[in-house]
């Protein structure tokens, strides 16, 4: 975390019209603050900074490793501000990838014992049952074996299962009434 305790102010030369710059724009950034840096709210005076130092080497370097015109203090503070946002989505990102992580482990593990429970107490039920669905043909050690996405997905079979049975049985209890109803 960036500390928010005043920056000290830093000296410069001031004949020197770049280090006076500089020192300005130091000074406002710590009025605004650091950490307001680090969501690109900086100080104007940074560009003007950036400014005089393209100029100083354009002026002074020898004609052949010159500075292209293209090199400007806009063009500077769009690109500083483009990496400050990039840099600040990526920590985000490495945060949420944790946090989400913990969470999703936490949540994996509270559905895989809720699907152990379920299937466990399935299979007491059906061992106990007269009635033996194909779902229960796998032992339950192998059941349980499987990932939690599978787990749901026997879940889910098993109750389309029973539900099927359940509407077979009503159908051929309602034919067998209807039945009994017409010999009569």
């Amino acid at each position: 975390m960036i500390a928010s305790e005043p920056t000290p102010l830093i000296s410069g030369n001031d004949q020197d019209p770049l280090e006076c710059t500089t020192s300005l724009a130091h000074s406002e950034q710590s009025i605004l603050g650091w950490n307001q840096a680090f969501k690109g709210r900086i100080s104007k005076k940074w560009t003007a900074a950036q400014s005089m130092w393209y100029d100083n080497m354009r002026h002074n370097q020898h004609s052949k490793t010159k500075l292209p015109m293209s090199y400007t203090r806009s063009i500077w503070m769009k690109k500083l501000i483009v990496q400050l946002i990039f840099y600040n989505l990526n920590r985000w990102q490495i945060r949420n990838e944790a946090a989400h992580a913990s969470e999703s482990a936490e949540t994996y593990e509270k559905n895989r014992e809720r699907f152990t429970a379920t299937i466990t107490a399935l299979y007491q039920l059906n061992a106990e049952s007269d009635e033996t669905s194909s779902i229960y043909r796998q032992p339950r050690k192998d059941i349980l074996t499987m990932s939690n996405e599978r787990l749901s997905n026997w879940l889910q079979s098993h109750k389309a299962s029973t539900s099927y049975r359940a509407s077979q049985v009503h159908s051929q209890h309602d034919h067998e009434h209807f039945t009994h109803e017409t010999e009569r």
